[in-house]
């Protein structure tokens, strides 16, 4: 398999991928902060990892040939994107026919739930969120997943829903 990995930051779930696909697939992973591409780099290095590649890139301005993935995946990435529903809409012209595309985006509406009250645990949750609002990240799109993915303007449906 043939895999972009977008938003991959320090290269966890690049690395996660290239040993799933093993030697004879790829994993190519995007990510705008060259700090962390470089990062991820020396960790392919040091673990001797050929099937593995970082590029720059703005998802917001991709250049990539179309029907060359088996696979797109993200975490946390849709979240910071000012325009996720445009994005899954180029993202899926990258793929090959039925291909998938997997997204694990997180959601503040249902956190710090608990049965017993934790007042410190719903503290720093409060900061983690906060936190991600500051950075510019939509607190809420975990539950707005399903209706970027089944938008019905994508450019091409040959790629396989799994939530």
């Amino acid at each position: 398999m043939s895999i972009l990995d977008i938003g991959c930051g320090r290269g966890d779930v690049s690395f996660l991928l290239a040993d799933m696909v093993g030697i004879e697939g790829s994993v190519l992973g995007l990510d705008l902060n060259d700090n962390a591409l470089e990062v991820a780099r020396e960790r392919a290095s040091e673990n001797m990892l050929k099937n593995v590649d970082f590029v720059k890139s703005d998802l917001n301005a991709l250049s990539i040939d179309n029907d060359q993935f088996d696979a797109i995946v993200g975490r946390r990435v849709l979240m910071y994107l000012p325009d996720p529903r445009r994005i899954i809409s180029e993202l899926s012209a990258l793929l090959k026919i039925g291909g998938i595309m997997i997204f694990q985006e997180s959601d503040s509406t249902l956190s710090s739930k608990s049965i017993v009250p934790m007042p410190l645990h719903q503290h720093v949750d409060k900061w983690i969120w906060d936190t991600v609002e500051r950075e510019g990240g939509n607190t809420h799109l975990g539950f707005d997943l399903w209706s970027l993915l089944t938008q019905k303007d994508l450019p091409s449906k040959n790629f396989v829903l799994r939530l």
